[in-house]
């Protein structure tokens, strides 16, 4: 169980994978003493421990439509009726933005402008919320430090059942957007066997 503190660094309105009760639910992460806890007005909360946080991620909203923030854990908990090793938190870039753009709506190329410069202003925004609470977490001592993806060094792979986008991290190769979510830890790799290397092939295989 988390211990709770006075005034605890959170986030609100998040989104959450996988979700507490099936549907869509709107959430409250907050860091305390010895974990976080994050709950929603009707389906109760769920308390993740800091010691069983295997990796933690901030993956900000770039060129994905989402800002993030992503935790590997060591030993699977329940959310809802299901086991998971993987929990997210994230918040839609776009559809904050068209909510707010809703109100007033005019047509043409001016309409297509104010649409660009308000998803710019909304995704720096979020960004920057979430890196504030990164920072704050990470200044609470608990020992926790957030990876961040190298979007410069992606590529796109298959390493589970769909083509996604794949990115390195300080200890990690990650995908964190696509659902089933990849995380593989380099220094738990001994051995890489490559296969269908050729000139002529720009894929191959690696397991």
């Amino acid at each position: 169980q988390v211990t709770l503190r006075g005034k605890p660094p959170k986030l609100s309105t998040l989104s959450t994978r996988p979700t507490l009760g099936g549907r869509k639910t709107v959430c409250t992460l907050e860091a305390h003493q010895n974990g976080f806890r994050f709950f929603t007005a009707k389906k109760g909360k769920v308390d993740i421990i800091y010691k069983n946080i295997k990796h933690a991620f901030f993956q900000p909203a770039e060129k994905e439509l989402i800002v993030l923030i992503h935790f590997r854990l060591h030993n699977a908990i329940m959310i809802g009726k299901k086991k998971t090793l993987d929990v997210q938190f994230f918040t839609e870039v776009m559809e904050v933005s068209q909510a707010l753009g809703s109100v007033n709506r005019r047509h043409g190329d001016a309409e297509e402008l104010e649409d660009e410069q308000r998803e710019r202003e909304m995704r720096n925004k979020l960004n920057a919320e979430f890196q504030n609470f990164v920072k704050k977490v990470e200044e609470l001592g608990v020992g926790l430090e957030f990876d961040i993806p190298y979007r410069e060094l992606g590529f796109y792979g298959v390493p589970e059942r769909n083509n996604v986008f794949l990115q390195p991290t300080v200890h990690c190769l990650v995908n964190l957007t696509e659902s089933p979510f990849f995380a593989l830890t380099l220094d738990e790799i001994e051995i890489a066997y490559f296969e269908r290397v050729r000139f002529s092939l720009r894929n191959f295989d690696l397991v």
